[in-house]
Protein backbone atom coordinates (compact mmCIF):
# COMPACT_ATOMS: atom_id res chain seq x y z
CA UNK A 1 0.00 0.00 0.00
CA UNK A 2 1.29 3.02 -0.68
CA UNK A 3 0.92 5.69 2.32
CA UNK A 4 2.40 8.70 2.90
CA UNK A 5 5.38 8.99 4.80
CA UNK A 6 6.31 11.07 7.56
CA UNK A 7 9.10 13.50 6.93
CA UNK A 8 11.84 12.66 9.44
CA UNK A 9 11.51 16.72 11.02
CA UNK A 10 7.67 15.68 11.55
CA UNK A 11 8.65 12.82 13.44
CA UNK A 12 10.51 14.06 16.30
CA UNK A 13 8.80 17.47 17.31
CA UNK A 14 10.61 19.26 19.85
CA UNK A 15 8.79 19.76 23.54
CA UNK A 16 8.35 23.60 22.94
CA UNK A 17 6.42 22.61 19.73
CA UNK A 18 4.22 20.18 21.55
CA UNK A 19 3.48 21.96 23.68
CA UNK A 20 2.94 25.14 21.48
CA UNK A 21 0.66 22.95 19.26
CA UNK A 22 -1.09 21.66 22.71
CA UNK A 23 -1.78 25.11 23.45
CA UNK A 24 -2.92 26.24 20.26
CA UNK A 25 -5.83 23.31 20.45
CA UNK A 26 -6.97 24.15 23.57
CA UNK A 27 -6.97 27.69 22.08
CA UNK A 28 -9.56 26.76 19.51
CA UNK A 29 -11.55 24.09 21.75
CA UNK A 30 -12.45 26.97 23.88
CA UNK A 31 -13.41 29.25 21.22
CA UNK A 32 -15.49 27.10 19.98
CA UNK A 33 -17.16 26.31 23.24
CA UNK A 34 -17.42 29.95 23.87
CA UNK A 35 -18.93 30.29 20.10
CA UNK A 36 -21.82 27.53 21.04
CA UNK A 37 -22.30 29.54 24.15
CA UNK A 38 -23.05 32.93 22.08
CA UNK A 39 -24.76 31.11 19.64
CA UNK A 40 -26.81 29.41 22.62
CA UNK A 41 -27.76 32.49 24.15
CA UNK A 42 -28.09 34.23 20.68
CA UNK A 43 -30.94 31.78 20.25
CA UNK A 44 -32.49 32.28 23.33
CA UNK A 45 -32.66 36.00 23.36
CA UNK A 46 -33.90 36.06 20.01
CA UNK A 47 -36.74 33.56 20.96
CA UNK A 48 -37.23 35.75 23.99
CA UNK A 49 -37.61 39.28 21.67
CA UNK A 50 -40.09 37.44 18.91
CA UNK A 51 -42.16 36.53 21.88
CA UNK A 52 -42.52 39.97 23.15
CA UNK A 53 -43.02 41.68 19.90
CA UNK A 54 -45.91 39.47 18.96
CA UNK A 55 -47.45 40.60 21.96
CA UNK A 56 -46.78 44.49 22.19
CA UNK A 57 -49.41 46.43 21.59
CA UNK A 58 -48.50 49.33 20.18
CA UNK A 59 -45.97 50.42 17.99
CA UNK A 60 -43.21 52.22 20.23
CA UNK A 61 -43.38 48.86 22.41
CA UNK A 62 -42.45 47.02 19.23
CA UNK A 63 -39.82 49.01 18.02
CA UNK A 64 -38.39 48.80 21.64
CA UNK A 65 -37.19 45.34 20.85
CA UNK A 66 -33.98 47.03 18.70
CA UNK A 67 -32.18 48.49 21.76
CA UNK A 68 -31.35 44.60 22.53
CA UNK A 69 -29.35 43.93 19.34
CA UNK A 70 -26.94 46.58 19.07
CA UNK A 71 -24.31 44.72 18.98
CA UNK A 72 -25.72 41.71 16.61
CA UNK A 73 -24.73 41.45 12.79
CA UNK A 74 -27.18 42.23 10.48
CA UNK A 75 -27.75 39.09 9.84
CA UNK A 76 -28.82 37.88 13.34
CA UNK A 77 -30.80 40.81 13.52
CA UNK A 78 -32.92 40.06 10.00
CA UNK A 79 -35.56 37.90 11.58
CA UNK A 80 -36.12 40.31 14.29
CA UNK A 81 -36.62 42.78 11.94
CA UNK A 82 -38.95 40.94 9.92
CA UNK A 83 -41.22 39.83 13.20
CA UNK A 84 -41.07 43.80 13.54
CA UNK A 85 -41.90 44.81 10.01
CA UNK A 86 -44.69 42.24 10.19
CA UNK A 87 -46.46 43.23 13.64
CA UNK A 88 -46.01 46.96 12.61
CA UNK A 89 -48.09 45.79 9.69
CA UNK A 90 -50.80 44.73 11.81
CA UNK A 91 -51.11 47.16 14.42
CA UNK A 92 -51.29 49.51 11.69
CA UNK A 93 -55.05 49.56 10.92
CA UNK A 94 -55.51 49.68 14.57
CA UNK A 95 -54.04 52.65 15.04
CA UNK A 96 -55.72 54.36 12.21
CA UNK A 97 -58.86 53.30 13.61
CA UNK A 98 -57.97 55.61 16.78
CA UNK A 99 -58.98 58.82 15.53
CA UNK A 100 -58.99 62.03 17.47
CA UNK A 101 -62.34 63.75 17.45
CA UNK A 102 -62.21 66.98 15.18
CA UNK A 103 -60.98 69.99 16.69
CA UNK A 104 -63.79 72.38 18.31
CA UNK A 105 -63.27 74.74 15.32
CA UNK A 106 -63.91 72.20 12.32
CA UNK A 107 -66.35 71.19 14.70
CA UNK A 108 -68.19 74.52 14.93
CA UNK A 109 -67.69 75.36 11.00
CA UNK A 110 -69.80 71.83 10.72
CA UNK A 111 -72.55 72.32 13.28
CA UNK A 112 -75.93 70.71 11.73
CA UNK A 113 -78.05 72.91 13.53
CA UNK A 114 -78.47 75.95 16.04
CA UNK A 115 -78.57 73.46 19.00
CA UNK A 116 -75.38 71.45 18.40
CA UNK A 117 -74.22 75.48 18.13
CA UNK A 118 -75.05 76.52 21.35
CA UNK A 119 -73.65 73.38 23.13
CA UNK A 120 -70.78 73.81 20.95
CA UNK A 121 -70.53 77.28 22.41
CA UNK A 122 -70.58 76.02 25.70
CA UNK A 123 -67.58 74.59 25.09
CA UNK A 124 -66.18 77.28 24.00
CA UNK A 125 -65.91 78.89 27.28
CA UNK A 126 -64.14 76.17 28.42
CA UNK A 127 -61.06 76.15 26.57
CA UNK A 128 -57.98 78.84 27.11
CA UNK A 129 -59.02 82.93 27.66
CA UNK A 130 -55.89 83.79 24.35
CA UNK A 131 -58.47 81.01 21.83
CA UNK A 132 -61.70 82.25 23.06
CA UNK A 133 -62.16 85.39 21.10
CA UNK A 134 -61.14 83.62 17.95
CA UNK A 135 -64.00 80.32 18.60
CA UNK A 136 -66.20 82.80 19.66
CA UNK A 137 -66.22 84.52 15.87
CA UNK A 138 -66.47 81.16 14.10
CA UNK A 139 -69.12 80.72 16.40
CA UNK A 140 -70.79 83.88 15.43
CA UNK A 141 -70.27 83.16 11.74
CA UNK A 142 -71.46 79.52 11.90
CA UNK A 143 -74.85 81.37 13.64
CA UNK A 144 -75.23 83.62 10.79
CA UNK A 145 -75.24 80.96 8.00
CA UNK A 146 -77.23 78.62 10.22
CA UNK A 147 -79.85 81.64 10.39
CA UNK A 148 -79.76 82.54 6.89
CA UNK A 149 -80.26 79.17 5.81
CA UNK A 150 -83.48 78.97 8.48
CA UNK A 151 -84.75 81.90 6.85
CA UNK A 152 -84.38 81.17 3.16
CA UNK A 153 -86.25 77.55 3.87
CA UNK A 154 -88.93 79.62 5.74
CA UNK A 155 -89.67 81.88 2.29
Amino acid sequence: LDQPKAEPASENLSVDELKRLREEAEKLVTEKKLAETAEIEYQKLLSELLDGVAKANTPAEVNAHTRYTKPWTEQQRKPLLDAIHKRLQELAPAVAEIKMPPSLMVQIQNAKDLTELDCLEIEVSTRRADIQPKLMGYVKQRRFELQNQADEVDQ
